[in-house]
């Protein structure tokens, strides 16, 4: 059986790719932080981590994709959703 419950997103967090590393990881921690607030006040979090997240907070190389590589698009590090739902 199939439900569907409709509700507002209150927020929405996305952390892309850029060419600097410690922007990146500026910019995760600080989603993280959002992230873990919002699980503190005991709101619902949906996220999605890529595994670039992990090699960014470690500080490990990265590659450098090219042309036709099928790394050369990029895709959100992070991605996260938070409702307005709360836990009982």
């Amino acid at each position: 059986m199939l439900q569907s419950i409709e509700v507002a997103l209150v927020q929405y967090w996305q952390v892309m790719p850029s060419d600097n590393d410690a922007t990146d990881r500026e910019a995760i921690e600080v989603c993280l932080q959002a992230i873990t607030q919002s699980l503190q006040n005991g709101q619902y979090i949906v996220a999605a981590f890529a595994y670039e997240v992990g090699k960014t907070i470690h500080k490990l190389p990265r590659k450098i994709p090219t042309g036709n590589s099928p790394h050369s698009s990029k895709h959100g590090l992070l991605m996260a959703f938070k409702n307005s739902l709360k836990k009982m």
